[in-house]
């Protein structure tokens, strides 16, 4: 997400609208796999809501200045970078998610 004053609307607005297309993309297309999530015993469903509430930050960041952030050396190293980390944190989740599953 954008931090740049000069694109206020992104950088004040991006970190809630895409952390509710994260949730509901986990709602619509991971929850499914879990049989009966209704149904999760307590201490599985404490975890499980905790780590789908906490997916916005975990699977988003943050990069100083506009859109065009992966423009230059610098901003095209911490996109790779973020890239790597989305990539470990989701592939965290979708274990994660396995293990309620079972």
């Amino acid at each position: 997400m954008p931090t740049a004053a000069v694109e206020y609307l992104h950088a004040l607005g991006d970190e809630t609208t895409w952390g509710n297309v994260t949730i509901q993309g986990l709602i619509n297309n991971y929850l499914p796999c879990i049989p009966a999530v209704e149904a999760v015993p307590g201490d599985d469903w404490v975890r499980l809501r905790g780590r789908i509430t906490a997916s916005p930050q975990r699977l988003s960041r943050r990069a100083t200045g506009g859109h065009l952030f992966f423009v230059g050396f610098r901003g095209a190293r911490a996109t790779v970078d973020h890239l790597g980390d989305l990539f470990h944190e989701v592939t965290e989740l979708e274990k994660f998610l396995a293990s309620i599953s079972r």
